[in-house]
């Protein structure tokens, strides 16, 4: 597909608005370590409520710039150190959501994480789709991992659609899987594996 060229057409959103579609150079993965920390706090501010259901409980301070750029510094010695790779997603030249493997393991393991989210005002274009598909491409080919593997809570439709897209098997439901807002919540784990 042509770089430049972009679309007149209208691509009708899972929320029934319609917006013009986006080109493939519209979209892309940009390194943590590049995302302005100054956008990145205002897109997580601006969904501090959106990602509440589904997040752990975060002291005030993570929601400052001072918190972000600990977090920054936090992402960067897990990437430097292999075990973790997190993007930002950039529409439109606008961050958008992040998107992380985490828990890299090797040896018999080869396998990690996934998380990912997306703004509410960028829902249900897909987005998150195409992310998680870049990254678990990047898992398996430029990782050389076996197995990637996402845990989502039972409500959270929208990213269990994601998924399903992305041709994710369920493996079941684990009990007092992770704590988010201070209960020990289910979940339902996915995966996927190189083969």
């Amino acid at each position: 597909m042509a770089g430049s060229e972009r679309r007149s057409q209208l691509a009708r959103t899972s929320g029934g608005r319609e917006e013009p579609a986006t080109s493939a150079t519209d979209f892309h993965l940009l390194p943590w370590a590049e995302v302005d920390p100054n956008e990145s706090l205002s897109l997580l501010l601006a969904n501090r409520e959106h990602l509440s259901r589904w997040e752990p409980l975060r002291p005030d301070s993570y929601f400052t710039a001072s918190g972000q750029a600990e977090l920054l510094s936090t992402v960067q010695q897990a990437v430097r150190a292999g075990r973790e790779h997190v993007a930002g997603i950039v529409v439109g030249g606008r961050l958008v959501g992040r998107v992380a493997l985490t828990g890299i393991e090797r040896g018999v393991f080869q396998s990690c994480h996934l998380g990912y989210w997306v703004g509410a005002e960028h829902g249900g274009r897909g987005h998150a789709t195409r992310a998680v598909s870049e990254v678990v491409h990047f898992a398996f080919v430029g990782l050389e991992l076996h197995r990637v593997q996402a845990a989502v809570m039972p409500a959270n439709a929208a990213s269990l659609r994601v998924l399903k897209k992305c041709r994710f098997r369920s493996e079941g439901l684990a009990e007092a899987y992770l704590n988010i807002q201070g209960r020990w919540e289910d979940h339902l784990i996915y995966a996927r594996t190189a083969d």
